[in-house]
This record gives C-alpha cells, sequence and structure tokens, in this order.
C-alpha cells in the first residue's frame, strides 16, 4: 500500500486515525499499541501476505536477544543478534546475486532462483541491530513485546524509513500525553504530509518521465549524446531527491497525526558544497546508523592501537599519508561499501558504494591540505562556495548514474557519452546562440547538427523545467525549516537558507495556510489520477 493511494489516503489512514482517537481517549496502553501494531502489520502485509510472517518472526527474534542482552551483556550474544538479522537480510537480499557470482566464476550451475525480496527488510533489520547494541551498552531496555514491535512496525516509517531508534520514540509512545491524536499535532502532520505528497506525484514523477526514457532507451543499445545524457543525469538527481524525501515528509507527517516525532532525514543535500556535506544531509537516519555503529568504530579502534603503540592521532600526523589511510581512509571506504551493498544486490550498487567512498576520501585528503596551509581561498571565499556547489553537484550526478542504470555496461555507455568520448554534439540552432564562439567551439570538438539521438534529445522545455526547479531548490527552504517553529522532527539540523529569505516562508496554524495547502493537497490528488501511480525508489530497499 502506497502512501500516495487513494486506499491508503482515503481508506486505511481515515479508519486508523478514527479508531486510534478513540482508543487513545478510553483504553489502556496495552490496547492502543496492540492495535496500532495490527494496523501497521496490516499495512505491509497489504503488499504480500505471503511475507508478513517474516517481519514477525524477526520482530519475535530480536525482543528476545533483546531480553537476554538485557540480563546478559555478553558480546557472544550480541554477535549472534546480528548475526542474525544480517543472515535474513543476507539470504533474501543478497543470495540470488552472491550464487550467480560463484557460478560465473566457477562454472557451476548454482544460480538460486525464486527468492522474493521483502519489503523494507533493510529499514527493520537496521533499526533492529540499532536496537540489540544499545541494549548492550545500557542505553536502553525494553520487556514489553508490544511496545516493542510498534518501534519496529509503526507503520508511517515502516517502509523506507527514516531509520529510528528505540531511544527516540519509546518514550514518545509511552507517554499519553504525545501519542494521541490533537488539532495541533493534527494541523502540522497534515501540512507535511501534503508537501510530501506534492513533491511524490507533483514534481517526482514529473521529471521521472525523462530519465525513465533515456536510460530504457541506452538499455536497449540506443545512442546517448554529451547532452542528453548530462541532463537526463542531473533529472535523475532531482527525481530520486524530490522521490525520497518526499517519501520522508510523508513518513514524517504521518506520524505527527499521532502525535509522535520521527529524525529528520533530508537537510537540502543538493545544497552541499562537498561531497562530505552531501552525505551529511543525503539519508541522514542511514548516514548516522553506520557512522555510529561501524565507521566510529573502526577509526576508534585504530586510534586506540595507535595509542598503545605510543604512535601520534593529532591533527599533524592525520596529514601523514600513512596515518590517514588507515585511521580514516579505510574505515570511510568499508563504511560507503556496505552503503552500495545496502542498496541492492548487483555489481553497479557495489561500484556506487566505492565510488562514493573515494569521493569522501579524495575531499577529506583536499580539506587536511587546504586547511593545514591555510588556505581559505580555496575553501571560505564565496567563489570557493560556488565552485564547490557546482562540481559537487556534478559528482552526485556522476555517481548517480552507477545507482540509476540497470547495469555496470550502460553505466559506461554514459560515462563516454558524458565525458565526451563520443563527441560533444548540439543542435544546430545553438550555433547561432553562440555566434563568435561557435567556430572556436568546432575547433576544440564540438558539433552543431541533429543528434544520433534526437528522439530522446532534451527540449527547450525540459531544460527549463529541470532548471527552474534547481533554482526553487537552491532558494527555496526545505520542509523542516518551513515548520521550524513547530518542532516538525527529531535532531533538528543546521538551517541552510539564509535567514533574509527564511523570515519569508514561517508556517502557522491559520486560515490562509490552511487554504494554500488544501490546494497543495488537491493538485496532488488530481496528479495521482492522472498518473500511474508510481512506487518510490526506496519502497522495496
Amino acid at each position: 500500500m502506497l502512501f500516495h493511494s487513494f486506499e491508503f489516503i482515503f481508506v486505511f489512514l481515515l479508519i486508523v486515525a478514527g479508531f486510534f482517537h478513540v482508543i487513545s481517549k478510553h483504553a489502556p496502553s496495552i490496547y492502543l499499541f496492540s492495535f496500532m501494531v495490527i494496523a501497521s502489520l496490516v499495512f505491509y502485509g497489504w503488499w504480500d501476505w505471503n511475507l508478513l510472517w517474516l517481519l514477525i518472526f524477526s520482530v519475535t527474534v530480536n525482543f528476545f536477544f533483546g531480553n537476554i542482552l538485557e540480563r546478559q551483556k555478553k558480546t557472544w550474544i550480541l554477535a549472534l543478534g546480528i548475526a542474525f538479522n544480517l543472515g535474513l537480510l543476507g539470504w533474501y537480499k543478497y543470495a540470488m546475486f552472491f550464487s550467480e557470482v560463484v557460478s560465473t566464476v566457477t562454472g557451476a550451475d548454482l544460480v538460486l532462483e525464486g527468492i522474493v525480496l521483502p519489503l523494507a527488510i533493510s529499514f527493520f533489520t537496521f533499526q533492529q541491530i540499532a536496537f540489540l547494541v544499545d541494549v548492550y551498552t545500557g542505553l536502553i531496555s525494553e520487556r514489553n513485546f508490544m511496545r516493542y514491535a510498534l518501534f519496529v512496525v509503526f507503520f508511517p516509517q515502516l517502509i523506507a524509513g527514516p531509520i529510528v531508534h528505540h531511544g527516540d520514540v519509546e518514550p514518545q509512545f509511552s507517554d499519553r500525553t504525545k501519542f494521541r491524536i490533537s488539532l495541533s499535532s493534527l494541523s502540522i502532520g497534515l501540512t507535511i504530509f501534503s508537501i510530501g505528497l506534492f513533491k511524490k506525484v507533483v514534481i517526482a514523477d514529473t521529471i521521472a518521465v525523462y530519465p525513465d526514457l533515456v536510460f530504457e532507451q541506452g538499455s536497449l543499445g540506443s545512442e546517448i549524446s554529451f547532452v542528453t545524457a548530462w541532463v537526463s543525469s542531473f533529472a535523475f538527481v532531482l527525481q530520486v531527491y524530490f522521490d525520497f524525501s518526499g517519501y520522508s515528509d510523508m513518513a514524517i507527517g504521518l506520524a505527527r497525526m499521532f502525535g509522535i516525532v520521527l529524525p529528520q532525514n533530508f537537510n537540502s543535500p543538493l545544497k552541499a558544497r562537498s561531497m562530505i556535506d552531501f552525505w551529511q544531509r543525503w539519508h541522514i537516519t542511514l548516514t548516522h546508523f553506520l557512522n555510529t555503529y561501524l565507521f566510529n568504530t573502526l577509526m576508534l579502534r585504530e586510534t586506540e592501537r595507535r595509542i598503545a603503540l605510543k604512535l601520534p592521532v593529532t591533527p599533524k600526523a592525520m596529514r601523514q599519508p600513512k596515518v590517514f589511510l588507515r585511521v580514516f581512509a579505510v574505515p570511510a571506504m568499508i563504511t560507503m561499501f556496505l552503503i552500495g551493498v545496502w542498496h541492492g544486490a548487483g555489481y553497479q550498487f557495489l561500484i556506487f558504494g566505492l565510488v562514493n567512498g573515494f569521493t569522501l576520501v579524495a575531499n577529506h585528503a583536499w580539506r587536511l591540505f587546504t586547511r593545514a596551509r591555510k588556505l581559505t581561498v580555496l575553501y571560505d571565499t564565496p567563489w570557493a562556495k560556488a565552485v564547490g556547489l557546482v562540481l559537487t553537484l556534478i559528482t552526485v550526478d556522476l555517481t548517480f548514474v552507477i545507482f540509476r542504470a540497470d547495469s555496470v555496461a550502460l553505466t559506461l555507455t554514459f560515462y563516454e557519452s558524458m565525458l565526451g568520448l563520443n563527441g560533444i554534439n548540439l543542435p544546430e540552432s545553438y550555433a547561432a546562440a553562440f555566434g563568435a564562439l561557435a567556430p572556436v567551439m568546432e575547433r576544440l570538438g564540438v558539433t552543431f547538427e541533429v543528434a544520433g539521438d534526437a528522439n530522446i534529445y532534451p527540449t527547450l522545455n525540459t531544460l527549463l523545467l529541470l532548471v527552474g526547479i534547481y533554482a526553487f531548490v537552491l532558494v527555496l527552504p526545505n520542509t523542516q525549516e518551513f515548520m521550524r517553529k513547530w518542532a516538525p522532527v527529531l535532531h533538528f539540523h543546521k538551517e541552510t537558507t539564509p535567514a533574509f529569505i527564511l523570515k519569508h516562508f514561517d508556517w502557522k496554524p491559520t486560515v490562509p495556510y490552511g487554504i494554500l495547502f488544501s490546494v497543495v493537497f488537491a493538485v496532488s490528488l488530481f496528479f495521482i489520477i492522472r498518473q500511474d501511480g508510481n512506487a518510490f525508489i526506496y519502497f522495496q530497499f
């Protein structure tokens, strides 16, 4: 069941909200938890009832491990619990891929077939691993099964996050003054949900038409020219941003309708001026999970090893290549590799993780180099920030081609075109627009003629649409900034929009804003009727 479907909005959500409101007023907490767990299981099972047992099994076993860890904080018990979770994830998500790899390498017929990827397995697996680690370290405890089950299966964040920590939401579930429907929570939640719905069905699905066409034609062997490759990759970056941030807004808004505040998952990543900055703003809860439970652990282990050997771990020492490599680069590459693996089973996802790991390592090395030499002109001036914005966008465009392409071969096809290895072709009409520069461009290898991929070459309207949307992304505040005075999310991150712009965007529970977002909601419904209802890109992760 998709958040942007009529059966969810006008049937499931209305029924659940109505019963929840009554139960929260008149029944003990155990009945409230039980009802929301059952409702969430119905929501999950709507996609495939045959795999509902796996979610229930995972929740039950992890609750069992959590209770044992609470009484006996032994490393082998934690390791067994983590192994159980990774085993389930590995079997359902990666078994077929690795069997193909083994078959290719050995020539044996070991290819597995028929393993269906359960909905949201990556999200509820990571969420429960975090729970076990937090119990082991003594940060949390949980002995109420229904409350634990609700923490995992709470339907607003079950399918694609945000990834939540038990300590963030359990106190809210237990507080009946918060875990309820109120006029305030309903108005805030509906506003955030409407913004997310608009992002998804009006912006993301409209943009999706072009990159879907180009990548489909590319997979069929059609020519992809320089301009087509760059525009379609840029379009996909915008599409996936509005698709996933739209989902996150809807999840946050839905939870808020029930009085629950979820963590922030996006913080205007397309305003980032470096790849470090980008990954701190993109899918924040996944990045935080891997930083907390993997990257920081690996860095700490290497740091402790150096201290034990009486080796320096100062910032000056970090500028030495060997130290930088062992303390930072290796942990970063491992972490980003796992981010790639987390996204899917396939060579392109492994490469996606490794390439992004390399960009982060290079970015950190550059930062150490320039700041050690106090070259502020290279990182802390307006022009340097503008260059950083452009270079980051170009890097994201290049790396996200790997994510979108359905094969390594298609990725290489796009890269050949994007790097101009197949020539740079522009329409004939552009020659007049460039005037005296046209002959110079021709000497540099640019040709002005009808492109070989004329049927998928971007039109002027497509270019104007994409540039206009990106301009709005750069100038306007994000959802959390717009709702900033109403505590829209947990762990609110630094504002990215200049104060002189931000002061003009300040949501209030007033009639004008109510009318405005009623129109936004109505327009979104119109687009749902007009379109086929594309699934979220992160729907089956």
